[in-house]
């Protein structure tokens, strides 16, 4: 059953990269250019093989680079630059589709950043977001951008939830603890999450809109975050207004957590930033 489940979205992403192919005519010297920065070429690599964390290196070269600015790609108009990124993500979440399911290096990436999150909701945000949860949250909009886009709610809600189950043959690669050689602080993965019952597109959903509503937006990198996860929560959103190629029926994953899981939020919405 795992080997149709793997055909079916193989066939979905080679039929979704076709799409995107044409439709922005991007070429492939432009999209080898997007996937050599730093964090794209980190990206790549943790599609390939188990990568332990956090003792493989790829990890730091995610959590510690630049993210890519527009001025390196000044040659293209902003409309097909953004064609680019994209076909350059959805390259990357088709390698990482293909692999995670031995690898369960999407899952590892997805828990580090429950864990940034929950750490600065524990302090009530009273804190200044760290580079490598801002990264961490950037990678994981790269991949859930395509996830959503091409799984159905059954696949998406599995994809999610791997580091969970355990199959013959396929044990859940370590998970540790290691000071950074880049910026001396611990990397790790909070234990308890492990053990979080909640599914993790739930703990997901809950995390970043209480971090919209409630986090601090005063500093630069607070600042920064505060953007990726406006930009996070409208892929979530959005994507989802497009039914997957699979789908006979139009299943909201995340609109459907927001609307009936948290519908207690909205009344805190008057202390959201307004400038």
């Amino acid at each position: 059953m795992m080997v149709d489940a793997k055909l079916s979205i193989d066939t979905m992403l080679h039929e979704e990269e076709k799409k995107i192919v044409n439709r922005s005519e991007v070429s492939i010297t432009e999209t080898t250019k997007m996937l050599t920065n730093p964090i794209f070429d980190g990206l790549l690599k943790l599609c390939t093989g188990v990568h332990d964390f956090p003792d493989s290196p790829v990890w730091e070269r995610i959590f510690y680079c630049e993210l890519p600015l527009y001025n390196e790609y000044r040659f293209l108009n902003k409309r097909h630059l953004v064609m680019v990124y994209d076909h350059a993500g959805t390259i990357i979440a088709t390698e990482m589709l293909n692999t995670n399911h031995e690898t369960k290096n999407f899952n590892k990436l997805l828990l580090y950043f429950l864990t940034h999150l929950k750490k600065a909701r524990n302090r009530a945000y009273d804190c200044d977001w760290p580079y490598e949860a801002r990264n961490a949250l950037y990678s994981i909009r790269v991949f859930l951008k395509t996830f959503i886009r091409v799984l159905n709610k059954n696949e998406l809600v599995n994809t999610m939830e791997l580091d969970k189950m355990t199959e013959p043959r396929t044990p859940n690669p370590k998970i540790g603890r290691r000071r950074s050689s880049v910026s001396g602080k611990v990397l790790e993965i909070d234990s308890n999450l492990l053990l979080d019952k909640r599914s993790r597109s739930l703990a997901l959903m809950e995390e970043i809109l209480q971090t919209l509503i409630f986090a601090d937006t005063t500093s630069p990198m607070n600042y920064s975050f505060y953007l990726e996860t406006i930009d996070l929560v409208t892929i979530l959103f959005s994507s989802e207004l497009y039914s997957p190629i699979t789908s006979k029926t139009v299943d909201h994953l995340y609109l459907d957590l927001a609307l009936n899981q948290f519908g207690y939020i909205p009344v805190n919405l008057d202390i959201l930033p307004t400038d």
